[in-house]
């Protein structure tokens, strides 16, 4: 099968799309986006015409986009191999399982709905430099060798070279000279990962900053918010930039308080907000911000519990805002299995409790409603302060 598709693609060259590879348990977003970009560079090097997710956007505009890259029926995988113009899907995931990452990759017919070839690695105790390495011999078992452009010939130095880094960035430090910002991140795409030196990481973050800074994206935040979600996606790098992350956590904090005032969007905005402020791991004090921003704009107070969560058990300092005791008082009259009562309770109970145990207004909260007490039983009993018919009472419930 394999060397038939070789064969194919060498007498009619075909058109390939290269899905973004779906990430298992293990494998963070990040590192999913930099082996697609890895996986792309091998397919190219091969001769074969590659769309990437770039260029889908460019074509299929971002919703329909998002819209068709999750279909797995065959009346989907056609419909997208029709939008986008191309004979093949190639597809794969990442995962890891224990010690060991598990790589696979596919490429699919999208008109008759069927798998073409497939290639999967096990990797048991390795990095994602032992991933990288395999990319080439899987893309060689996917299209065969017969594509490739002749090799020119060569002749082997007297000691092992290493890649050219300052040629590879050499038109990216042009590009930067002249702030030709845009240019040069379209451009970036262009060095191969093996030659990605630090140099090249340095020219990326600038041309991200300076995108950011230039009015056309600083006044207007939701632009500047999918232009984030977009170049992170394909430098991942960039969440390790200070800079870069202070700009995309303010502007985005303005773009969702425009999206929050739109009431009836306002639920679909706070399930797009969660999602954009968890990105930004570790930050506490933005996070916390999000989360004052959540509970201005929804009545429902405990819509900002799963905010201040991440924020205090984060370590921000936050517990006497009056928001995260209405917050977390909301919270404490849901459902049980609400995932919001859990985390009201990791927060009251933990990092918040040596403030709360003195606001004798929540502990009337906590403990006159009949789905407050019970959801709060558990902590009040383990801290002792539980008297009389409410002792009682949760001692029956077998807390």
């Amino acid at each position: 099968m394999h060397l038939l598709l070789s064969l194919l693609l060498a007498a009619h060259p075909a058109k390939v799309a290269l899905m973004p590879l779906g990430t298992g348990e293990g494998v963070t977003g990040g590192v999913a986006e930099a082996l697609t970009d890895a996986v792309a560079w091998e397919v190219r090097k091969r001769g074969v015409g590659l769309v990437t997710q770039k260029e889908m956007i460019a074509v299929l505009g971002l919703e329909k986009q998002r819209a068709l890259l999750g279909c797995a029926n065959d009346q989907c995988l056609a419909e997208l191999g029709g939008a986008l113009g191309v004979d093949l899907l190639l597809t794969g995931s990442v995962s890891k399982l224990g010690q060991s990452y598990l790589i696979h990759l596919q490429v699919v017919d999208p008109a008759k709905a069927t798998t073409r070839a497939q290639s999967d690695r096990r990797k048991k105790g390795g990095s994602i430099d032992d991933v990288l390495d395999e990319l080439p011999a899987m893309v060689d078992e996917l299209f065969g060798s017969a594509i490739r452009p002749p090799s020119p010939v060569v002749v082997t130095p007297a000691h092992p070279s290493t890649p050219d880094t300052a040629g590879a960035t050499g038109d990216l430090q042009a590009l930067a000279s002249t702030q030709s910002w845009a240019e040069l991140l379209k451009r970036g795409t262009d060095v191969p990962p093996s030659a990605r030196a630090p140099e090249w990481k340095r020219l990326i973050t600038q041309a991200a900053n300076g995108v950011l800074a230039t009015p056309g994206y600083a006044q207007d935040p939701t632009r500047a918010v999918e232009f984030c979600n977009a170049t992170m996606g394909t430098y991942p790098h960039l969440r390790e930039d200070p800079q870069f992350m202070k700009s995309r956590d303010d502007l985005g904090l303005q773009a969702f308080d425009a999206c929050f005032r739109d009431r009836q969007q306002a639920s679909e905005c706070n399930r797009r907000f969660k999602p954009f402020v968890a990105e930004d791991q570790g930050n506490a004090s933005f996070q916390f911000a999000a989360g004052q921003l959540v509970s201005r704009h929804f009545s429902t107070k405990w819509v900002a519990v799963p905010y201040f969560y991440w924020a205090i058990m984060g370590g921000a300092a936050g517990c006497a805002a009056p928001e995260v005791k209405a917050a977390l008082a909301s919270a404490f009259g849901m459902a049980p299995s609400a995932p919001e009562v859990k985390m009201a309770r990791e927060v009251t109970f933990g990092p918040c409790w040596p403030t709360f145990k003195a606001d004798t207004d929540l502990m009337v909260e906590l403990t006159s409603g009949e789905a407050a007490l019970k959801n709060a039983c558990g902590g009040l009993l383990e801290k002792g302060v539980l008297q009389g018919a409410r002792l009682a009472k949760c001692q029956r419930e077998g807390h």
